[in-house]
């Protein structure tokens, strides 16, 4: 049977979407040097010949991503180095706080979910990588803490993001002086408002002061010249 026309131009209209479909879902990111992923928007690490969005080797790897989300470290997650928002079921979990920093001695099954963070295991139970590590605050599992000092004004990435009172990073690039933080804090809202009005109430006073000594001086100095 010959093929007609009509199912000459079906076929490639079916390649067409095909190598469409392909190039929208999957594009051309490949690289060989990092200079190859000047030009892929929001990729521009070059890792495992592929332009990513994070580099989970560099220190602080999550300030790649937006506040809330994590760098995928793993390599062969289908989402390496790419940004990933914190785990819902972990935040807020129960949390045991003498697990800090010891991800890597959890043992599946036995300590793991107490845990505040994610840690993948090998088959036979043992830690192989802690993609990420919250805070352990009042038995309950956070994205990050504000202790010791909670006013102190810090920023954890070089864009400003900080931790702020509701436990959660998020832009605020000179702490507690930032709206981002003074949105979750009343208290500080408050103070701020009582502490301007203070100001301009002990200017007032100041300036009042001044003025009188003046006058007061100036009144002396005229009933001499009298």
């Amino acid at each position: 049977m010959k093929p007609t026309h009509l199912s000459i131009s079906l076929y490639f209209l079916l390649i067409f979407l095909i190598q469409f479909i392909y190039c929208g879902y999957y594009p051309n990111d490949t690289c060989k040097y990092p200079n190859d992923c000047k030009s892929v928007k929001n990729k521009p690490y070059c890792l495992g010949g592929y332009c990513r969005v994070c580099n989970p080797d560099r220190f602080l790897k999550d300030c790649d991503c937006h506040p809330g989300e994590y760098c995928v470290g793993t390599p062969d997650d289908v989402d390496y180095a790419t940004c990933r928002k914190y785990e819902k079921e972990i935040i807020d979990r129960n949390c045991d706080v003498t697990l800090k920093d010891k991800g890597m001695k959890l043992i599946q099954g036995a300590n793991d979910t107490i845990f505040c963070g994610k840690v993948l295991f090998y088959r036979n139970s043992t830690a192989k990588y802690v993609e990420w590590e919250g805070s352990c605050q009042l038995g309950k599992c956070q994205e990050c803490s504000i202790a010791p000092i909670p006013t102190l004004p810090f920023a954890y990435c070089n864009d400003g993001r900080s931790c702020l009172s509701n436990k959660k990073l998020d832009y605020a690039p000179v702490g507690i002086f930032s709206l981002g933080y003074l949105r979750y804090n009343v208290f500080f809202v408050s103070f701020y408002v009582v502490a301007f009005f203070i100001f301009i109430a002990a200017f007032i006073i100041v300036m009042g002061a001044i003025a009188l000594i003046y006058y007061y001086y100036l009144a002396q100095k005229l009933k001499k010249v009298e």
